[in-house]
């Protein structure tokens, strides 16, 4: 997180702004600066093909995830991977995106 901060400025970046938030499923999707930060705090439930808006109408590349085995994860999520943005609009958004979240999981994703 502390590289993501000095190449990115995400501390020092004054926009915030929530995308989604599932209370129900436990999911928070929120943009800060050009990322898009998703967290599954579900205990046991994960997530194939969720869509979740995006800011803007590109691809989403996988940052960090912690899941990674690099982070002591499973490595359920592939690393490198690419999220095509589709015109599936949602939460006053043009589009959006579909990834798999594990449960207990976060992703940090960055326009491509």
């Amino acid at each position: 997180m502390q590289d993501i901060d000095e190449k990115y400025h995400l501390l020092n970046d004054k926009f915030i702004e929530q995308l989604a938030l599932h209370e129900d499923t436990r999911q928070l999707v929120y943009r800060r600066g050009p990322l898009v930060f998703v967290f599954n705090f579900h205990a046991t439930e994960s997530y194939t093909g969720l869509r979740i808006p995006v800011p803007d109408a590109t691809d989403y590349f996988l940052l960090l995830s912690t899941e990674a085995k690099r982070f002591g994860g499973p490595g359920l999520v592939e690393e490198n991977m690419v999220y095509p943005w589709q015109h599936v609009p949602m939460y006053q958004r043009n589009q959006s995106v579909q990834i798999y979240l594990p449960a207990r999981s976060a992703q940090v994703l960055v326009p491509v």
